[in-house]
């Protein structure tokens, strides 16, 4: 079992990991309008994007696979096949039905838009292959994440063994795999997935004590290493191994999140961010491909402008999030129960 407390501290990371995910998604500099990309933006604005978005963000996605694993293994003492029956019986409401229905919702609507609106310069997308468009790359891409998941989940009792049996031995061979290969090894899901799905699946099935007090030396030491180290370099050789040192430090990211959410949990305004934290999934489902959408409407109107593309970076995402919000909002007080099946009743 888990505290409120804890319970509320993994609501609100999950809220504040959403709202990185989407500046990850607003990341702008290589976006392309008919095919033609702008080769003239500062490099104050291409290295600030590039801060935001590939260090501060980066490990937003791996803490949902952490959380992932380590909600699903949290109260499994063992795990034999009737459980796992009853968790893929779950697994199914919550993440395939609204796999499914997003995926092929965003599908047809930009089929629509392409073939009826002549809107295929707004969208990089290619709908030919309909299998590979809804189940193996979706095309509205952040749901890679949810395939992942539903992948994940079916192997847990593969995972359950290693994890019980030799767990360290496992994660440092995943851990290692992360580096060594920048391509997916594994087809229906990525290495770093099943690495940090299987950390979570860690902490709970060898009853970590995820709420321990912050150790400022600790959290101090790890902000130096995770935010100053990769400005300077960004990877290193070993042994004729290029390991990349983003993905190195992704834990210390995770760490110094989860230890800085001590500062806003349990305070007076927690309960603002515990309501908007309802809407994360919402908000996940929704932002792509309306983000990409707005990027390449905002230049087509005012062209390609360094200035343009760092407002763009900053203040779309806030418009998508704020629209997603209330549309959840919306669903919840007039159509509930539609809400809740396209979110997973979550």
């Amino acid at each position: 079992m888990i505290t409120s407390r804890i319970s509320h501290k993994i609501s609100v990371f999950q809220f504040i990991a959403m709202i990185l995910v989407v500046y990850i998604h607003s990341y702008n500099i290589e976006t392309q309008i008919n095919g033609v990309k702008n080769n003239s933006i500062s490099n104050f604005v291409i290295h600030f994007e590039n801060f935001i978005s590939f260090v501060i963000c980066r490990p937003a996605v791996p803490a949902f696979f952490v959380i992932s694993g380590f909600l699903f293994f949290l109260k499994l003492e063992k795990y034999n096949f009737g459980l796992y029956i009853i968790q893929l019986k779950k697994r199914f409401k919550t993440l395939v039905i609204p796999y499914l229905i997003w995926t092929f919702a965003w599908f047809f609507l930009i089929l629509i838009a392409k073939n009826v609106f002549g809107l295929q310069h707004f969208f990089n997308t290619n709908e030919s292959n309909v299998l590979k468009g809804l189940f193996i790359n979706p095309i509205n891409y952040q749901f890679w994440f949810l395939r992942d998941l539903i992948m994940l989940i079916l192997l847990t009792p593969i995972l359950y063994f290693f994890i019980k049996k030799t767990p360290y031995i496992f994660l440092a061979i995943l851990f290692i795999l992360i580096n060594l290969f920048d391509k997916n090894i594994y087809v229906i899901f990525t290495q770093s997935s099943l690495f940090y799905f299987s950390l979570g699946a860690f902490f709970a099935l060898n009853k970590i004590n995820i709420d321990q007090k912050i150790n400022f030396k600790l959290l101090t030491l790890l902000l130096l290493i995770w935010f100053i180290l990769p400005i300077f370099k960004k990877s290193f050789t070993l042994f004729n191994v290029t390991l990349n040192l983003q993905e190195l430090f992704i834990p210390a990211g995770l760490y110094l999140y989860w230890m800085a959410l001590d500062f806003v949990v349990n305070k007076k305004h927690t309960h603002i961010l515990l309501k908007l934290s309802t809407s994360s999934f919402f908000i996940y489902a929704f932002h792509e491909p309306i983000l990409i959408g707005l990027k390449k409407i905002t230049i087509k109107i005012f062209g390609f402008n360094s200035n343009i593309l760092l407002l763009m970076y900053i203040l779309l995402p806030i418009i998508v999030i704020i629209a997603s919000i209330l549309l959840n909002n919306f669903l919840a007080k007039y159509l509930p129960k539609v809400r809740n099946v396209l979110v997973g009743y979550r």
